[in-house]
């Protein structure tokens, strides 16, 4: 059975339905997993994702391990920069890109639920490996044309509503000929498609042409390049990268050599993923070590058409150490990125010999930057993403904290409130937030030095709080709203544990309010008799999670641009 992207949500919103009963869930570190609710239902879930061949336990042993351990292992650490890393080994079915899409879309879910803000899927995964099978090149062509013109919207929609960067696997059709390539998509949007460099056989050299660029990409804070299947085989692209500033190499994979190690009747590919693993680790560790880089492998899995992939998935961290393995089945590991870590390496990417890379064509491949996006014409940063300059806290320093460049408070803490240095009039501000479930904060406008109650009128602020919150409340009262004074129409998604934005503009009397780009809020105050006398000039606020222990509230990407 395939599955829909409408089974793929109602998987999902199972998972979360057991996830919100079950008290043990995430902070549990020994999980009984056969007895645990949400292992069944992700059992079930992948169950369902399989098609055409076996799948085995290991599999949700292994995701329900990384999600308990992976939330638990980050309380009480201190602030640092790091990031996490999912690596995938995805199966994909041949030609049906509606039901690769609903896989990527589901494995993102779950790696950014274990707090990975980038992930790496295998070779050709969009489409599974078309060149692999009987079809001919024009029926290739046709596929992978209507698969791109899907892919890259919702990929781009996926992006920006969990917040991570991803590098897909796709058969580009843009050119005279097909291309193997890989499109990299961050919360900003479409950001290049990297092109294999390296086409290592007869079938493949017949069926795309070689990329001629290597790119380094800037998201998130974070560079890296990219290393489609072959190419990995290949020092001068590493060290091209890592001369370049790239921190991390992201590497698709799809190799499906040595099947016959496959047991055809059960399915077991135990023997064909423990080959390609050895195969891989006799130099992968010094592609990572030699250049002081993160190395990222994921490659397909399970049967796709008549060919066997390995259900592999590698990382290796810069001193060139295995840090994390899957195998044999579709799964993912998550990893720690630490800037730390990199640090003690970087003499080695700055020092890595420059050797002019070519392709398999013997043509020369030039170094491509894809640098940061440029902020916003006119728009100013609040927060630099490192400490609290430009702010004061209005509470217990102990209620704040910044974490991987968030702005992050927990429920119970008595953080109050951040209070900017700065007082603005008329503007442009834009937040990005996240909430616990049942959680609740908000962001003040315009507001005065402090926020203590007035017994007149019991007003919270001397300006507005746009609220933020999972709880049920009325629309005065509830997401987007100006708490107590202006309700929402129509009401914005308050999705719990992922990225919203706000846009509040203020202008004079006029306010308005767009919650992920959908306007909720158009107030002129100076038509109501409790507001026409609010202050015009004031601080801009950000709210603790004002929720008992166990909830949080998160802020990141606060930019700010003064109007006339």
């Amino acid at each position: 059975m395939k599955m829909s992207l409408a089974d793929l949500d109602v998987c999902a919103r199972e998972i979360e339905e057991v996830r919100d009963k079950d008290s043990c869930f995430p902070g549990m570190t020994q999980n009984p997993l056969r007895r645990d609710p949400i292992w069944q239902l992700e059992m079930k879930t992948m169950q369902r994702l399989f098609t055409g061949h076996v799948m085995t336990v290991g599999l949700a042993v292994i995701l329900s391990s990384i999600a308990c351990d992976g939330v638990a292992g980050e309380r009480g650490q201190q602030a640092e920069a790091r990031i996490r890393v999912a690596t995938v080994a995805m199966h994909s079915e041949l030609g049906e890109f509606e039901t690769n899409l609903a896989r990527i879309a589901f494995w993102s879910a779950k790696a950014q639920g274990v707090g990975a803000t980038f992930a790496v899927f295998p070779e050709l995964c969009v489409t599974g490996s078309l060149c692999n099978s009987k079809m001919t090149q024009e029926s290739a062509r046709a596929i992978a044309t209507k698969a791109m013109s899907i892919a890259r919207p919702r990929l781009e929609a996926l992006c920006a509503k969990l917040g991570m960067t991803l590098v897909v696997g796709i058969v580009d059709p843009t050119a005279d000929r097909l291309r193997n390539g890989a499109m990299v998509i961050d919360p900003s949007g479409y950001r290049t498609t990297y092109h294999k460099l390296w086409l290592p056989n007869a079938n493949e050299q017949k069926w795309f042409e070689a990329g001629k660029s290597l790119p380094v990409i800037e998201s998130q804070g974070w560079k890296f390049s990219v290393g489609i299947c072959a190419d990995i085989n290949y020092q001068s692209y590493f060290s091209s990268a890592a001369h370049h500033g790239a921190e991390m190499m992201l590497c698709p994979i799809g190799g499906s050599g040595r099947d016959s190690l496959v047991n055809k009747k059960t399915g077991d590919q135990t023997r064909q993923a423990e080959f390609h693993r050895n195969l891989h680790m006799k130099f992968l560790p010094a592609r990572a070590a030699d250049h002081g880089l993160y190395v990222f492998y994921a490659n397909q899995a399970g049967r796709s058409g008549d060919y066997w992939y390995p259900g592999l998935a590698l990382a290796l961290d810069p001193s060139g150490k295995l840090v994390g393995e899957h195998r044999p089945t579709e799964g993912m590991i998550v990893t720690d990125v630490s800037r730390k870590l990199l640090q003690r390496f970087e003499s080695r990417r700055g020092s890595s010999q420059r050797v002019q890379p070519k392709n398999s064509a013997g043509q020369a491949v030039a170094v491509k930057i894809v640098g940061a996006r440029k902020t916003e014409d006119g728009f100013v940063s609040l927060f630099n993403g490192k400490n609290f300059n430009g702010w004061d806290i209005m509470g217990r320093k102990e209620g704040w904290a910044i974490k991987d460049g968030v702005i992050h408070s927990d429920g119970g803490q008595s953080g109050k409130w951040l209070r900017s240095k700065k007082r603005f009039k008329n503007f442009i501000l834009k937040v990005e937030w996240k909430v616990s479930r049942g959680g609740n904060s908000g962001v003040f406008i315009r507001s005065g030095t402090d926020l203590a109650l007035r017994p007149d009128d019991m007003l919270l602020v001397t300006g507005y709080e746009v609220q933020i919150s999972n709880a049920r409340r009325d629309d005065s009262h509830c997401t987007g709203a100006l708490y107590g004074f202006v309700a929402v129409k129509p009401r914005p998604d308050e999705s719990a544990d992922r990225w919203h934005t706000f846009e509040i503009r203020c202008q004079d009397n006029r306010v308005t309010v767009k919650s992920d780009g959908r306007k909720c809020i158009d107030f002129d105050q100076s038509t109501n008799e409790k507001t026409k006398k609010k202050p015009l000039t004031g601080y801009i606020g950000l709210q603790d999670s004002h929720s008992p222990k166990g909830h949080y509230i998160q802020y990141r990407n606060i930019r700010i641009k003064t109007l006339q």
